[in-house]
């Protein structure tokens, strides 16, 4: 039999797609060592872009197959259930190890044999795990970001500015329609906005302030990495996608949308130097907004961050050489 994973991830609604998204990524390293990779999600499976589906081999309706590693991550789910979540797999999988992703540090994630955080700059923690991996270089990107040609006959924009618009999957607090009004007003060069959005319906009115714009739908991460590599500047979540974005040096403001995002937003802005628009609260101030937007347009185009695109392949290394540690116990 294979060597199986399991990853337990809720998606859509108001999880979004990062979660799954960075697991499909270590999925896709998993497959290529020829394991196979199950999602054990609450999301619709067919929702997602096509390259995030085809990272797993399929779903799993409990997630209580015999497997090696069970992979977490749900931002929403309490350390009393994450406990009880593992003691159940391992009493099916009492030489697996289970391993969790965890994004604000109110967790301890105790009973996890590994943990990961990717914070900006995060360093040290009080997580209560035997393995515990931190910072960006553990920022987990899908293989289109890696080493490539460009696939896409991308159009030229002349004295236009290509701007990515990618507030997350599924835009489920409505902030996107906000964002393109906003950037419609900006003084300046003629914006062309390039437009992420898995469901696109309600934006007619908002896309209609520009001359020019493109909606991609469910990009797969060679597409999306194309375009970033094409836009001048972008305008992101401060979720997964800022590490994207920084891989390829690509400047952008980033909205901070949920409480989940605030640590990571006030890291893109002192670290890297990126400025945010705080809207967990639900406000969003166009005026703001446009001031940022015009200082993003300043920035060179060149790399900030210590973000690579072999962070998925660092954290498989770790995850398998945390199993092969606890079998030769």
């Amino acid at each position: 039999m294979k060597d199986r994973i399991v990853f337990k991830c809720r998606f859509g609604g108001k999880d979004g797609w990062g979660h799954v998204v960075r697991c499909s990524a270590i999925a896709e390293a998993f497959r290529h060592r020829g394991w196979e990779t199950l999602l054990w999600g609450s999301g619709e499976f067919e929702s997602l872009p096509d390259d995030v589906a085809q990272a797993f081999c399929g779903e799993s309706r409990e997630g209580l197959e015999t497997s090696s590693i069970l992979f977490v991550d749900e931002m929403y789910t309490a350390q009393s259930e994450l406990e009880t979540l593992a003691t159940s797999w391992r009493s099916c999988n009492p030489t697996g190890i289970v391993a969790g992703v965890d994004d604000m540090q109110v967790r301890s994630m105790a009973g996890f044999d590994l943990v990961l955080n990717a914070e900006i700059g995060l360093e040290k923690s009080e997580y209560e795990a035997d393995l515990v991996l931190l910072g960006e270089r553990y920022a987990m990107l899908r293989d289109g970001f890696g080493e490539r040609k460009r696939e896409l006959d991308i159009p030229a924009f002349g004295d236009s500015v290509p701007v990515l618009v990618m507030l997350g999957g599924t835009d489920a607090f409505g902030y996107l329609p906000k964002a393109l009004d906003a950037l419609a007003l900006v003084d300046g060069p003629s914006v062309v906005p390039i437009v992420v959005a898995g469901n696109p319906r309600g934006l007619g009115d908002s896309l209609g302030h520009f001359a020019r714009s493109y909606v991609l739908g469910r990009v797969g991460a060679a597409e999306l990495a194309d375009w970033m590599e094409v836009c001048r500047a972008a305008v992101i979540a401060c979720g997964s996608s800022v590490y994207e974005a920084a891989a390829l040096a690509l400047p952008f403001v980033g909205l901070s949308i949920v409480d989940n995002q605030t640590a990571s937003a006030r890291k893109v802005e002192v670290n890297w130097g990126m400025p945010i628009c705080y809207c967990e609260d639900g406000t969003f101030v166009g005026s703001e907004f446009q001031e940022k937007f015009t200082r993003v347009l300043e920035k060179p185009k060149e790399s900030y961050s210590k973000v690579d695109t072999l962070g998925a392949e660092r954290v498989v290394e770790a995850l398998i050489s945390k199993l092969l540690s606890r079998n030769s116990c």
